[in-house]
């Protein structure tokens, strides 16, 4: 069902986009990011969504690369990776939380076996359990597809060994939520034989060409029916219903537009095998509610009267009658209303449908509109609300018809399924009367409910997937429902930032996580609980040298000084956030002086403050943003927002920023009353968003920054300071398509990279890039030729690495991934890691270049290769080619080009001989 007869036009008419727009556009869209977005009132998930697209988005198009997700992952599989298993080096070690569940949407119990559950996380795979949630074993393999959106399971008797897995998370699956397929776009759909213990792609929906748009990369709904009338297995993608009668092995359309035009769309089969999708009015082909009752046959059920405007809308077919299902959606200027804890309004309306005759249209159903029961409370946190539906979901009991089950921000059990609203009992998310600053969550449960299920055996049993994991009540008809937490060991968590205790031997390390707050381990130890010194989504974080103190930040804006007692439990805090602090990211950096650690910088939009004394602040609870030792040390000069920081030790104070438009800035003295601003972006050659920037904690010259958006150049080091940078992507790279000129090789299938780490070992320099792949080290830079080699497949993977942390002092090293908590490991010396000083391409071949600096033209020779199929290209630091030239007719074992090179500018240039199964480069300066 894939085709490539579009791929060279696809790629020049992004080559076409990319002249007629160009890439300032693009920054200039970055900069005024957070006056038009921040401000325009959107809510908490789409406000993360916006500042992950502009993280990922292409430069060029504003847009994510189409299929982007499975081009980086066939691009892994041919990268070198680290030795596994027996190997010399130091393993990677999980830190978990094992406590904190991450997000997930897809949670079953096997039909076979109660005690057996599966549940699908949207960025770390798929998790089974055979104790019904008391601990959980990862089942999908590192280099799978991480993002799992829907779990099915065939029903019929000598088949429910058979299950199927749904891939790519359509809303909030951290990639940029608005135009597809990127860090956790999918694959199409995975088969399990064995009872859902290891599982296999369909060949059927692996994208064979990813640079298309492809309907079935994010998948919302995955449903297995075994009624005769309707047997087969289905899905619900962006735009269309596919179906398929031969257990995956092919798949025909049978409901849908004919591109991915929609956003929202539903599916679900009832008792009886008939089918109820819904299409919200996004799409511009199908829109609304259907029925069919053979797989085929489609009728728009949709009554008169239904909300003109409706978003995402959820099916809840009754299991105990077939003929009756719910229907509950975010439906703006229609329904009830209810507040956010912003002040914020959204509608919702939940509809009841009976299936009477014919088709089920018009006068064939009934339809009893049920919104005005919907849940509005008289706190600041107990309205239903679902984030724009980003967090959705309704159930009927198998056991009770009569209990239907709603999540949103909040969870609320209804005893007469809505009929009135007298019978609804609020019992999960948040506290029902908590307030900010310090607000709490229900008792042992969390807020953003996407998944509800009931218990086959069991009436009084109930399971919900939230962003805080799994978690069980044992007696749903409580006056207070009890719930206990099922995240034992479902390591999901999904990390934005690190920090690590700056004390030599300490375990310590905290990170902010999506919806988990800021997260805190004492001692590494896996089987030991993360405590929560601080809520919200955690942003950035530091320990401090000079103080038994914490320092946490929330999404946007807020810095808290905690105080933790030896546990890590939280015992006060205090904000300490500048007053007229604006422009915050949604996750925004702050740093303590690695030299002074009272010194705190903070970034906020285009200004840099600077507080001089950290340690003046108490932590007494009070909420309010201070002014105490607050000073914008630079306020002026800087283009763009301020998204990246990094701080010298070896001279001390010297800071580097990186911005959302491409820029990177130095800053001499940031700790004093008159810094020098220097922008050092010069000659690099990328565009986008900076993600990080690492200085060598030796020498404040030299410097590693991240650019984090596809399809620009990725990883960029100076020796100098900033004066002159190296592109030393290397193979971070991937293969640029056909048809694209060379001039544009930053057009390809590699990863995003998200952060980078100078690590000063005894014997020499480790470099380390995460990226949306894994994690990558190098022992040598050396321009586009760096060879960057993936760290420890077996156990980090292909996870997406967002921050990477080291201590000097015992070569303690951190890791936070987006989806599968954290791990560290000890790096004192380069054999610590594996694969790398043994991979030496084409040794026996000698490139040289002479005369070497070279003024007017330079001849380059290489011996040692016994071909001459090969090319000599002159090329800068950046990648740009600048002149090929073949190898010359004659003996096999020495092939010479001449390269004029009197009217290049001055500066250094690589040569690089190429043949299939060579490469090898070599450095010159031109005078």
């Amino acid at each position: 069902m894939r085709t490539g007869k579009l791929e060279i036009f696809t790629i020049m008419l992004l080559y076409l986009v990319q002249l007629v727009l160009g890439i300032q556009q693009f920054e200039d869209q970055q900069n005024d990011y957070l006056t038009t977005h921040i401000s325009g009132g959107m809510s908490q998930s789409e406000l993360r969504e916006q500042w992950e697209h502009q993280m990922l988005a292409d430069p060029a198009t504003g847009e994510l690369p189409a299929g982007i997700r499975q081009k980086e992952l066939n691009h892994l599989a041919n990268m070198p990776k680290e030795a596994t298993g027996l190997r010399g080096g130091n393993p990677w070690v999980a830190a978990g939380p094992r406590n904190i569940g991450g997000r997930g949407r897809a949670l079953a119990y096997d039909l076979s076996n109660p005690k057996v559950l599966i549940a699908g996380t949207s960025s770390g795979g798929v998790f089974r359990s055979t104790d019904e949630g008391k601990s959980w074993k990862k089942v999908t393999t590192q280099d799978q597809n991480l993002s799992i959106s829907s779990l099915a399971q065939n029903p019929e008797p000598g088949k429910q060994h058979i299950w199927y897995m749904g891939t790519g998370e359509a809303r909030g699956g951290s990639q940029g939520g608005i135009s597809g397929s990127a860090a956790y776009g999918g694959n199409g759909v995975y088969r399990s034989d064995d009872s859902a213990k290891t599982w296999t792609a369909l060949p059927a929906l692996i994208n064979s060409s990813p640079q298309l748009v492809d309907s079935t990369d994010l998948i919302w709904r995955l449903v297995v029916s075994g009624d005769p009338a309707t047997r087969g297995v289905y899905f619900a993608s962006q735009s269309a219903i596919y179906r398929s009668t031969n257990e995956g092995q092919s798949w025909t359309k049978v409901l849908g537009g004919p591109i991915a035009t929609g956003r929202s769309v539903d599916l679900a089969v009832a008792a009886n095998g008939v089918l109820y999708a819904t299409f919200d009015n996004n799409d511009l082909t199908v829109r609304g509610i259907f029925r069919s009752a053979d797989g085929v046959t489609w009728t728009n059920i949709t009554p008169s009267g239904f909300p003109g405007t409706y978003q995402r809308l959820i099916i809840a077919p009754d299991p105990s009658r077939p003929d009756v299902v719910y229907f509950l959606g975010n439906t703006p200027g229609s329904g009830q209303r209810g507040y956010n804890f912003q002040g914020g309004s959204e509608d919702h309306s939940l509809y009841k449908y009976t299936y009477l005759s014919g088709t089920g249209a018009g006068a064939g159903g009934k339809w009893d509109n049920r919104s005005q029961n919907l849940p509005v409370g008289p706190n600041r946190f107990d309205d239903y609300i679902s984030q724009g539906s980003y967090c959705i979901d309704i159930a009927v009991s198998p056991h009770d018809t009569d209990v239907v089950i709603i999540g949103g921000t909040n969870l609320y059990i209804s005893t007469d399924a809505f009929k009135s609203d007298q019978n609804t009992s609020y019992a999960g998310g948040y506290g029902e009367t908590t307030d900010l600053p310090d607000f709490q969550t229900y008792p042992n449960h969390h807020p953003d409910l996407q998944k509800i299920i009931y218990s086959p055996s069991d009436s009084k049993t109930c399971l919900t997937f939230s962003d805080g994991g799994i978690h069980l009540t044992r007696d749903l008809y409580q006056s207070s429902v009890v719930w206990e937490s099922l995240n034992n060991y479902l390591l999901a968590t999904q990390f934005y930032t690190l920090a690590i205790s700056p004390d030599s031997g300490s375990k310590w390390m905290m990170g902010g996580t999506q919806d988990n707050g800021t997260l805190l381990s004492t001692n590494g130890d896996i089987h030991v609980d993360w405590t929560m010194p601080w809520s919200y989504d955690g942003a950035g974080c530091a320990f401090s040298n000079v103080e038994p103190f914490l320092y946490a930040s929330k999404q946007l804006d807020g810095i808290v000084k905690v105080y933790v007692n030896s546990k890590g439990e939280r015992i006060s805090w205090n904000r300490i956030d500048p007053v007229g602090g604006s422009g915050y990211l949604f996750i925004n950096p702050l740093l303590l002086d690695p030299t002074d650690n009272k010194i705190m910088y903070l970034p906020a939009g285009n200004r840099l403050w600077v507080n001089d004394d950290v340690t003046v602040f108490d932590t007494l609870k009070d909420p309010d943003p201070k002014t105490t030792n607050w000073r914008v040390g630079v306020g002026s000069g800087i283009s763009g927002t301020l998204t990246a920081i990094d701080a010298s030790v070896s001279p001390a104070h010297v800071v580097y920023l990186g911005t959302s438009g491409k820029n990177i800035y130095r800053v001499e003295d940031a700790n004093g009353m008159s810094p020098t601003l220097t922008n050092v972006t010069n000659n690099i050659n990328a565009a986008g968003y900076v993600a990080d920037v690492s200085v060598d904690p030796r020498d404040a010259d030299k410097v590693i920054v991240v650019y984090s958006n596809y399809n620009t150049y990725s990883v960029f080091y100076t020796e100098n300071g900033g004066q002159l940078w190296q592109n030393i992507s290397g193979n971070l790279e991937g293969q640029t398509p056909p048809g694209v000129p060379p001039n544009l090789g930053h057009i390809n299938d590699g990863p995003s990279c998200r952060s980078a780490q100078i690590v000063p070992v005894e014997d020499g320099t480790l470099y380390l890039v995460g990226t949306s792949i894994g994690l990558f080290a190098s022992l040598e830079l050396d321009s586009m030729q760096t060879e960057w080699v993936q760290v420890s497949p077996d156990v980090i993977g292909n996870q997406v690495v967002v921050d990477i942390k080291h201590r000097m002092s015992d070569g303690f090293t951190a890791i936070a991934t987006h989806g599968a908590g954290a791990f560290y490991t000890t790096l004192k010396t380069i054999g610590d890691l594996t694969g790398l000083e043994e991979r030496n391409v084409a040794e026996e071949a000698q490139l040289k270049v002479f005369p070497n600096p070279a003024q007017s033209h330079f001849e380059v020779s290489i011996t040692g290769v016994e071909t001459t199929d090969g090319q000599f290209v002159l090329s800068d630091l950046n990648g740009r080619i600048i002149e090929q030239i073949p190898t010359s007719e004659g003996p096999e074992t020495r092939q010479k080009a001449r390269f004029n090179c009197s009217t290049l500018p001055s500066g250094l240039y690589l040569v690089t001989f190429f043949t299939p199964e060579t490469k090898i480069s070599k450095r010159i300066k031109v005078q």
